[in-house]
């Protein structure tokens, strides 16, 4: 799959939806199809064989459904492919992910500690 001029190719953007359905969610197509309001799941196939995609409003609509981890699912990486595929309230972005990567726990721990202080040494 590909690019054009940049931007994400449909096909792209329809297998992330694909993926979004069948992993994040794990939800049937008919599922998905009556809380976004068709009355059958000919739209969702349609992305499936990757032949169209949803509006704006449905796509708002799908990005509300919660995810096996209680999430939500992410229409910035569902369109782009950047970003984390869910999100999670209250989780760390990926920002902070590397810096608890690069730092480890205990010393990420320490310079909280340090931030949170009122200035006295130790």
């Amino acid at each position: 799959m590909s690019e054009l001029n940049g931007f994400p190719s449909i096909e792209d953007i329809c297998a992330r939806m694909e993926v979004s359905i069948k992993e994040d969610l794990k939800m049937s197509l008919s599922q998905v199809s009556g809380f976004l309001g068709y009355s059958n799941q000919s739209p969702l196939t349609r992305i499936i064989n990757k032949k169209g995609f949803i509006g704006p409003d449905r796509l708002g609509r799908f990005a509300t459904l919660k995810t096996a981890d209680g999430g939500t699912p992410n229409v910035n990486w569902i369109l782009t492919g950047k970003g984390e595929r869910t999100v999670v309230k209250g989780s760390l972005d990926s920002k902070a992910r590397q810096v608890v990567e690069l730092l480890g726990e205990e010393k990420l721990r320490r310079l909280l500690e340090l931030l949170s202080s009122d200035g006295a040494t130790t």
